[in-house]
């Protein structure tokens, strides 16, 4: 005799099988703690909140994601009960209390309330037949032979590690590009020095820096959007574009950090927090210029700003 859990026998077989404790909940364990949505409760400013699971919630604000919880426990257990009894081969036993209420709040209680009308006075369903093998199916091989595997470098030359090397600094980066990182993000969707702590509490709570870097940041990103030239620039414009991905005719993906649409003109603006100017960030932004011509805008004017030195050049 083996004693084995239902988990551990997925995958196996055997020749008899005993299921002696058919009694697992179906609704969930009561008091078990599960996650939440927080939008409309007291807590919206949070992505999520932990609640205990109990019947009490199909009567709050929270109500959905808890039937939804109770749906995915009920099919945990249909799919635990499934597994356990097609372990067999030939004999399958199964044992459970007996259904004290009309509620169904265990698998036993489900059996019981299926197969309630079919029980023998001592409580006993049994099926004593034969069970015929399936006959056995020649599976016909559907293979061919190639000499050589084609290969494609058509990811390679989609994709641009300069879109992740953002993400790849905010975990293992030095600390002056993660700071660089990060301002980028806080200016990209801030335009105004009224925004910035706005942007920053929701950094913070996504975890994306530590609560006593934000007053560093704060000022670093208030020295920036001060700027008179700047500003000027951003309150001409009647829509401003965040970070939105620029997708070429050769499926190549390119972000500039601000893009500033004025009826059928635009302006870009980029970011640069190094001390040096460089030509590569001058090809950048031009190359950004030439893919919206493209598209069809009739002014296209790009900047640089850089943030260290806070100069600001037309391109």
């Amino acid at each position: 005799m083996q004693v084995i859990t239902i988990h551990k026998s997925k995958g196996l077989a055997f020749k008899a099988v005993m299921l002696p404790f058919c009694t697992w909940e179906i609704n969930g364990k009561p008091n078990g703690i599960f996650w939440v949505p927080s939008a409309g409760t007291p807590y919206h400013h949070l992505n999520s909140i932990p609640l205990k699971y109990s019947k009490e919630l199909g009567r709050s604000s929270v109500a959905k994601p808890y039937f939804e919880e109770l749906l995915y426990n009920n099919m945990d257990a249909l799919n635990m009960l499934y597994v356990a009894t097609t372990r067999s081969k030939e004999y399958l036993y199964i044992s459970t209390m007996g259904k004290k209420t009309d509620t169904i709040t265990n698998i036993g209680d489900l059996l019981c309330y299926v197969y309630g009308q079919r029980l023998s006075e001592a409580g006993v369903f049994q099926i004593d037949g034969r069970v015929n093998a399936l006959p056995q199916r020649e599976q016909s091989r559907n293979e061919i032979e190639i000499s050589t595997y084609p290969l494609s470098d058509r990811l390679s030359q989609v994709f641009d590690a300069g879109l992740k090397r953002r993400d790849i600094d905010l975990l293992i980066g030095e600390s002056a590009g993660r700071t660089g990182t990060i301002l980028h993000d806080v200016l990209a969707r801030a335009s105004t020095p009224r925004e910035v702590k706005t942007v920053l509490d929701s950094l913070l709570l996504e975890g994306t820096f530590k609560e006593e870097e934000q007053e560093y940041l704060e000022r670093q990103a208030l020295s920036v959007l001060e700027h008179s030239g700047l500003q000027e620039i951003l309150r001409s414009s009647k829509e401003s574009l965040n970070e939105k991905t620029i997708i070429d005719s050769a499926g190549k993906s390119y972000r500039p950090d601000k893009v500033l649409v004025n009826g059928n003109s635009v302006t870009i603006v980029d970011y640069k927090f190094t001390q040096q100017e460089s030509d590569t960030h001058m090809e950048q932004v031009s190359h950004y210029k030439s893919l919206l011509l493209a598209m069809g805008y009739a002014e296209v004017k790009t900047y640089l700003f850089y943030a260290l030195t806070g100069n600001l050049k037309l391109v």
